[in-house]
């Protein structure tokens, strides 16, 4: 069944999103005439549309969902060559709250520990190398926590096990046309305890991670150079379990980057991106 929804911002992209209880929400985005969208756009079970409180940020912020909020942060400024610095966690009741990062970051990508929203990678102004700082707020209290131990990265794969944040490729020159990287490392969110992982099959950067029961699959990516699968990307699902320990990989159907990627309490959803008109399903019971 599909459902059109009537003055939902036409073309608004490079808008992230994330969910809190029957809410989904969807962040800032930008349109390709140069028109900006600062508003948060609220649908819930009932296919409501509704707002939230505006952020600030216009695109290329990240988002991810928790227990007790829906998280954005970073993203650039209209008219600015300087990423936003701020978290911006909403609550069921769409209440905001607000906690400032050390840097500002676009490009960037988040994920939720058991606590802590953790923002990872990306650039602090345009041009720049992606920082190597990696943030974890607490948005509901305003605590911030900062920790410098992993790889600058842009475009990264980030993704939750639940206690463990897995970082893995991405550009870390912060250029689209320079080689990438297969490097895979951990951080845990509420300590900043840092490791490094069994590398990723590929160097690629724009992939999906998604989460599952405590596996963290990281699907697709681009590569810097066509040499394998086909030239949209690589197929390889890279699966790490609960422990860290990286399990025999999975196949997409077609290499793929740049898609979306979403769970049931089964199933982990990958779809969309160029080329790829499809949704593959994997199942991941406990």
């Amino acid at each position: 069944v599909v459902h059109e929804l009537d003055n939902f911002p036409s073309g608004k992209m490079c808008s992230p999103a994330a969910s809190i209880g029957n809410k989904a929400l969807f962040g800032a985005g930008a349109y390709a005439n140069s028109t900006y969208y600062s508003n948060v756009d609220v649908i819930d079970d009932s296919l409501t549309l509704s707002k939230a409180t505006d952020t600030t940020a216009v695109d290329w912020g990240a988002g991810c969902s928790s227990d007790n909020c829906a998280s954005f942060s970073g993203g650039w400024l209209k008219g600015s060559n300087a990423a936003y610095n701020m978290y911006e966690c909403y609550t069921e009741t769409l209440s905001r709250y607000t906690a400032y990062m050390k840097v500002g970051r676009a490009y960037h990508r988040m994920a939720a520990g058991k606590q802590y929203q953790v923002a990872v990678g990306g650039l602090n102004l345009r041009g720049s190398s992606p920082t190597s700082i990696t943030e974890a707020a607490d948005g509901i209290s305003g605590t911030v926590k900062q920790y410098s131990s992993v790889v600058g990265r842009m475009h990264p794969f980030v993704g939750s096990s639940g206690l463990y944040i897995i970082i893995a490729g991405g550009s870390t020159t912060g250029s689209s046309t320079n080689e990438y990287t297969s490097s895979a490392e951990y951080i845990e969110a509420e300590t900043g305890v840092h490791g490094t992982l069994v590398d990723i099959e590929h160097p690629v950067w724009c992939g999906t991670a998604v989460s599952i029961n405590g596996y963290v699959l990281l699907a697709g990516g681009q590569l810097s150079s066509g040499k394998y699968n086909d030239e949209y990307g690589v197929r390889t699902i890279n699966v790490y379990d609960p422990e860290l320990t990286k399990r025999d990989s999975l196949q997409l159907s077609m290499g793929t980057y740049a898609m979306a990627g979403a769970t049931t309490s089964e199933y982990a959803m990958i779809g969309g991106s160029y080329d790829h008109r499809y949704v593959e399903v994997f199942g991941f019971k406990e």
